[in-house]
């Protein structure tokens, strides 16, 4: 039992490493603005989280078995270490692709709020009393 708890515990190292590696790599399809790309890896991030949450059951399941049968050791709390450890860092660098996210869309909304006021200007008319108005242009010219 004590053996299979160690196995649980390094293939959720195994996920939760290469979950690290997907969020690296996260974070430089957001700064690269690859859409496609990352709709990509969102999927395969999506499947390893399921597997995540999925051995995390297992590893509890194994954890209490092995609690109740005095079959916990030093090894396994260094493993159960890792694991923490290993999530901690998932959760950092979850933390930094959303504020790089965050950061990416004010960019963009900034961006079309200078097209857009570009656009009005360009449509701007002026009244009899020289006040400006907003109109459509190139209405013709009335003779």
């Amino acid at each position: 039992m004590r053996n299979s708890l160690q196995q649980a515990l390094e293939q959720q190292h195994t996920h939760l490493s290469r979950l690290t590696e997907i969020l690296d790599s996260e974070l430089r399809l957001i700064s690269g603005r690859d859409p496609e790309a990352l709709m990509a890896l969102l999927k395969e991030k999506e499947l390893l989280i399921d597997a995540i949450v999925s051995q995390d059951s297992e590893v509890a399941g194994l954890y209490q078995q092995a609690k109740d049968n005095n079959l916990l050791d030093d090894s396994i709390a260094v493993a159960i270490d890792k694991a923490k450890r290993l999530m901690a860092t998932c959760q950092f660098q979850t933390s930094i692709n959303e504020k790089a996210l965050e950061q990416s869309r004010l960019k963009v909304d900034h961006l079309r709020n200078l097209i857009l006021a570009s656009k009005s200007k360009e449509s701007m008319l002026y009244n009899k009393k020289g006040k400006t108005i907003a109109g459509a242009s190139g209405k013709g010219i009335s003779a």
